[in-house]
């Protein structure tokens, strides 16, 4: 394969000075129409272990050169276009100082906001660490000018890059392994996406605080009707771990006026949603969801707190805590029990002070 990289680094900003109708005659062509593109349908019959669909497309543009070629593997029940869904992708720089393997985003039918959300929910779920230094998270640079191009590069996912010194001592088999990493990381995102990555849901609290605050919704209170529900899924990626919805959340947010609840009169700084910064805080712990038969991801379970309380409740002190704890108890313990959460103050005291939290989850 990687002789096949550098054909196309060493010869497409040539084919660029040409009359387009001459692309068949130039130096890249072989590689990109056809070495590259098989040598991926073989390593996907060789690697994919799911039923997925896919088809391997490649384009240097349709009457004009195009700034970034590439080479898609797309899988058909999502998309079949580099402008929609997400897909593994190989794109080279529009200078053709390095090529770059990895997992991609169309950009074209998405917010923009969303997009970021999506890269950084998809890295909890396909992870990021890796023995290889060519590893590249998040976005990438592919020297592009043009606006497709910039958009490509920032919302990128996870990529490996090969520089052209690169690929002149790099052993074939490593290309061949990382594309292997790369299309488990892409089924195991289908499997928890399916279609969209929009129904990725969070894994650490600092993604779950991400999405509450990422970009305004509009959000219904009016019909807050609070019962018993049924205990949410687990994550596919961690079996001790459930979904939690950031609908329920922002609901609770709204119902607080982005307020802390503890003290109204903590201040906080202003988002970009032109909202005091506040965060959602699951009262009764998720990580303690397989002790109720009933969802612990409920509106009247979720309390909206500063960052300063916040953070207390999972660091501070026996007193600091046991004092915030009795605030927000006093004040939620009739619709925890309307929807079958039931625990006295001292049982809560005790997962905070005793069993402690998951703090990269709770």
């Amino acid at each position: 394969m990687k002789k096949h990289f550098l054909n196309v680094l060493d010869h497409y900003l040539y084919a660029k000075q040409q009359p387009y109708n001459t692309n068949k005659l130039q130096g890249h062509y072989q590689a990109l129409s056809k070495d590259i593109t098989s040598t991926v349908k073989t390593w996907l019959n060789k690697y994919s272990d799911s039923s997925i669909s896919y088809d391997v497309s490649w384009s240097h543009g349709k009457g004009n050169w195009a700034e970034i070629p590439w080479v898609l593997c797309t899988n058909t029940d999502i998309t079949n276009s580099a402008q929609r869904g997400y897909y593994l992708g190989i794109l080279f720089a529009a200078d053709m100082s390095s090529c770059f393997m990895g997992l991609l985003q169309g950009v074209t039918d998405a917010n923009q906001d969303d997009l970021v959300d999506f890269a950084s929910l998809a890295l909890e779920y396909v992870g990021s660490n890796s023995p290889y230094s060519n590893l590249k998270l998040g976005s990438i640079d592919l020297k592009a000018t043009k606006t497709l191009g910039k958009k490509y590069q920032k919302y990128a996912i996870k990529n490996f890059e090969y520089k052209k010194d690169l690929l002149k001592t790099i052993d074939d088999q490593i290309i061949e392994d990382q594309f292997k990493i790369l299309i488990k990381d892409y089924e195991t995102l289908y499997a928890n996406a399916n279609k969209n990555l929009a129904n990725l849901v969070p894994v650490s609290d600092h993604s779950y605080q991400a999405l509450l605050q990422s970009h305004e919704e509009q959000v219904d209170i009016t019909q807050l009707i609070e019962v018993k529900e049924t205990v949410p899924s687990t994550l596919s990626i961690q079996q001790n771990k459930f979904k939690r919805s950031k609908d329920k959340s922002r609901r609770a947010l709204k119902l607080a006026n982005f307020q802390c609840e503890i003290d109204p009169s903590h201040m906080t700084f202003i988002t970009k949603n032109k909202k005091f910064y506040v965060e959602g805080h699951h009262l009764v712990p998720m990580s303690q969801q397989p002790n109720y038969n009933v969802s612990l991801d409920v509106t009247s379970n979720i309390v909206c707190l500063c960052p300063n309380c916040h953070r207390a409740l999972h660091y501070g002190d026996k007193g600091v805590i046991k004092d915030k704890l009795q605030i927000l108890f006093e004040l939620r313990n009739s619709r925890l029990m309307e929807q079958g959460i039931s625990l006295s103050l001292k049982e809560l005291q005790k997962i905070y002070l005793k069993t402690g939290l998951d703090q990269q989850y709770d």
